[in-house]
């Protein structure tokens, strides 16, 4: 049996720091934050559990009056049931019970993520040291010791939904921080992504996706550097389409940039190695970038490209190369023990590039800088 004990507490004044109603402080003092303000609920709900109907009537009559809600139940198994589909704020658990008992009734609920968070006061006759430790190993976070004290009961209570008050705002922050943690990182990522994708546009020609002239200077001038500190060779290839005027006027503009695309194509496919580049140099110009490249695998290596677009057997009635589309090509490499630099290379390979159209055009010249 529970026998109420000791005085009603009388009501305290706010400054006390002790409400009339439920135990929590009537007015927020300056400085306590939003989190204060987190514990302020009039709708705390707590299950009684206990065997004896006496005992919970008797905690219903003490608990009601204070402001809160109750419900209750007579059995551990029943109790599972109860918060399964409905979860209190608070239990008031005893812990000698038929069946399934206080401390095995603590352990499940801790058990479980949904429920481990529901703090639980148990109700014992036992004084000993032993149960109180069985009682906090099975999940316990407080006690009462029957028979119950109303005042204690009380301010158990109180003290209990505030922690639990407290408890579920920082997790409502804590999961609400973490939901903006992720959509700012999603959003670092995104505009990663967009900046990624912006550097790769101002770094490459639109029509051909082949490297574009920004890119084709600094890459060339990155390899001459190299080349020249390690005394390797480095090849340059230039390229020009030709009559390529005489292609746009006589099939249009739209016909000639598809050129363009399947001559560039054909180009990249002739840089094999993770160090080669093919470039859009402007216009119907092109270029080849090729890193310890000596002259005759570089001149090897523009005829293959010579070669695979005149495979492409493009028409073009108005050349005066071939009946196909067809490119011309300068070679020019930077040999060892050679102090060069990138404007006489690239001066070089033009001159070459220059001696192949004079010279009939859809050919390879080299000169060796």
């Amino acid at each position: 049996m529970i026998v109420p004990m000791g005085k009603v507490v009388p009501k305290i004044g706010a400054g006390d720091g002790i409400s009339d109603k439920r135990g929590g402080p009537n007015r927020q003092t300056p400085g306590q934050g939003a989190a204060a303000g987190a514990v302020a609920r009039h709708d705390a709900t707590i299950l009684i559990v206990d065997d004896e109907l006496t005992n919970r009537k008797l905690l219903e009559a003490l608990l009601v009056p204070e402001g809160y809600l109750t419900f209750s139940v007579a059995s551990g198994e029943e109790a599972l049931a109860a918060i399964a589909q409905r979860a209190p704020d608070l239990i008031l658990l005893d812990v000698m019970m038929p069946g399934m008992d206080g401390y095995q009734v603590a352990s499940t609920l801790k058990a479980s993520h949904a429920t481990a968070s529901i703090p639980i006061i148990m109700l014992t006759a036992q004084h000993d040291r032993a149960a109180r430790l069985a009682g906090l190993d099975a999940g316990a976070e407080e006690f009462l010791t029957k028979p119950v004290d109303r005042a204690e009961l009380w301010l158990r209570v109180r003290n209990m939904l505030r922690l639990k008050a407290l408890n579920d705002f920082f997790q409502t922050h804590n999961s609400i921080l973490e939901q903006q943690v992720q959509a700012r990182t999603a959003e670092v990522q995104r505009l990663g992504t967009a900046n990624e994708s912006l550097e790769y546009l101002s770094l490459h020609d639109g029509l051909t996706d082949l490297a574009n002239r920004r890119l084709f200077d600094r890459y060339l001038a990155d390899q001459t550097a190299i080349a020249r500190r390690h005394q390797r060779p480095l090849a340059l290839i230039l390229y020009d389409v030709d009559s390529f005027k005489a292609y746009n006027d006589h099939y249009g503009h739209q016909a000639g940039d598809e050129c363009l695309k399947q001559i560039a194509g054909a180009l990249r496919s002739c840089c094999r190695r993770p160090g080669d580049m093919a470039a859009r140099h402007g216009g119907e110009e092109f270029a080849m970038i090729l890193p310890d490249t000596e002259l005759n695998s570089a001149v090897q290596i523009g005829e293959t490209a010579r070669n695979a677009v005149m495979g492409l057997k493009i028409p073009h009635q108005h050349s005066l190369a071939a009946a196909y589309a067809t490119i011309s090509g300068g070679v020019a490499v930077l040999v060892r023990n050679r102090d060069m630099t990138v404007e006489q290379l690239t001066a070089a390979a033009d001159g070459a590039l220059y001696q192949a159209k004079h010279l009939g055009r859809n050919q390879m010249v080299c000169a060796q800088a």
